[in-house]
């Protein structure tokens, strides 16, 4: 299951993955984020993956990057932040980010917590995030 949430004031598109999520959900996925009114195209997007399970085989990395590679095309600027919690995930999003952070409208990186992933989208340090989030 995929649910998003788009936070308006930050500019700032959540997306939450739960259960098992294939090579199709994912294609979906950036086919809804693309095609979706009021997406900006300069694009923060923090996307929790800790609780799902990609079930598709790890050969098709290959379909989802050449996918991302074309849906990317439709925004200026892409900042994603990847929210894991198991080893497989956590090395399927090295892969991916290898590949896409090649790319100079697309920054990729992989995460641990929903803290951090805000601290690297946000451009903030630690002692002004937490002084944000406390105030």
């Amino acid at each position: 299951m995929i649910y998003y949430d788009f936070n308006q004031d930050e500019g700032i598109l959540l997306v939450l993955m739960e259960g098992a999520i294939t090579t199709e959900d994912i294609l979906r996925n950036m086919d809804f984020i693309t095609e979706t009114t009021g997406i900006p195209r300069n694009l923060k997007l923090v996307t929790d993956f800790r609780n799902a399970d990609f079930v598709s085989p790890t050969s098709d990395m290959e379909v989802i990057l050449k996918y991302s590679a074309e849906k990317s095309k439709e925004f200026t600027f892409i900042k994603e932040a990847f929210i894991t919690a198991t080893p497989k995930s956590t090395a399927l999003a090295m892969i991916y980010a290898k590949e896409t952070n090649q790319s100079s409208s697309y920054k990729f990186k992989v995460f641990s917590t929903l803290e951090s992933a805000l601290i690297w989208i946000n451009d903030l340090d630690l002692v002004t995030f937490r002084e944000v989030s406390f105030n």
